[in-house]
């Protein structure tokens, strides 16, 4: 009887849950991006001597045809940089930084050997 009385209270709250509306705000929608083309990436760690600051390099070119959703394709040609300096032993960003630069479809080749 008790096993009865506990499943029919679990199965009311569910019902409860299902019926009141969240109040949770919803997500904004996804973006999706497409890329077609070339790309080179290169990404660079590498700590102190005493372990405590680590250093963090991406590195990013593409060349091709970038289309982001509701927008319409757009040839492109650039080259993104990521910069990070953390030291791990006091919690600091030392620094954080990002840039880009658009290139000549010409200035950026991949050798595909």
């Amino acid at each position: 009887m008790k096993t009865c009385a506990t499943y029919l209270l679990a199965l009311g709250l569910l019902g409860v849950m299902l019926v009141v509306p969240s109040s949770a705000a919803s997500p904004p929608p996804a973006s999706h991006v497409n890329m077609n083309g070339l790309m080179a990436t290169a990404v660079f760690d590498t700590f102190s001597s005493d372990g405590c600051v680590e250093t963090f390099v991406f590195l990013q070119a593409t060349n091709g045809r970038i289309r982001v959703s509701g927008f319409p394709s757009t040839l492109s040609s650039v080259a993104s940089i990521f910069i990070s300096t953390y030291d791990f032993c006091t919690q600091t960003q030392l620094l954080a930084a990002t840039g880009f630069a658009n290139l000549t479809a010409e200035a950026f080749q991949i050798n595909r050997k």
